[in-house]
């Protein structure tokens, strides 16, 4: 492996860790469009587990943006009228390889009705190509999220 190499690699790294945080950054601040301008537009996202809102998998950020709009309350002119607060996320450990990145964090956030207190543990495998977002898996407790969010 040449030098170039290695650090054209822990570069990219550092870029893709840098996306990641800006993304979650900008997320929690309720700015769901700019958020969604982190991802290609053929963007694909998988939810690993059943929540009784929205499909498990969604391709392609217009459909990504409704499902946000169905989760998360922010910008209501914008459509975002959703179950939740933005999530403030705190990252406990972030692995990258390439141009994935796993992250492990929790989301902080309450809910729209009622103001109970969400607090889940996610695990988020972000793939990330041309500085863009590309894939995302998402893990949490999704009987927590079914039972605080949807009253379930």
């Amino acid at each position: 492996m040449t030098d170039a190499y290695r650090r054209t690699t822990a570069e990219t790294i550092e870029e893709n860790k840098q996306l990641i945080l800006d993304a979650n950054a900008v997320f929690s601040r309720g700015e769901f469009e700019s958020f969604l301008s982190f991802f290609a537009d053929d963007f694909v996202f998988t939810l690993g587990g059943n929540v009784a809102i929205g499909e498990s998998t969604v391709v392609g950020v217009d459909t990504f943006r409704s499902l946000l709009q169905q989760g998360f309350s922010g910008n209501p002119e914008q459509g975002f009228n959703g179950k939740v607060t933005p999530l403030r996320f705190e990252i406990e450990q972030m692995i990258c390889a390439g141009e994935y990145v796993t992250e492990i964090a929790r989301g902080f956030g309450f809910t729209t009705e009622g103001r109970r207190e969400y607090n889940n543990k996610y695990c988020r495998i972000w793939q990330i190509r041309n500085r863009k977002v590309i894939s995302l898996i998402e893990f949490l407790d999704t009987a927590y999220f079914n039972k605080v969010v949807l009253e379930q």
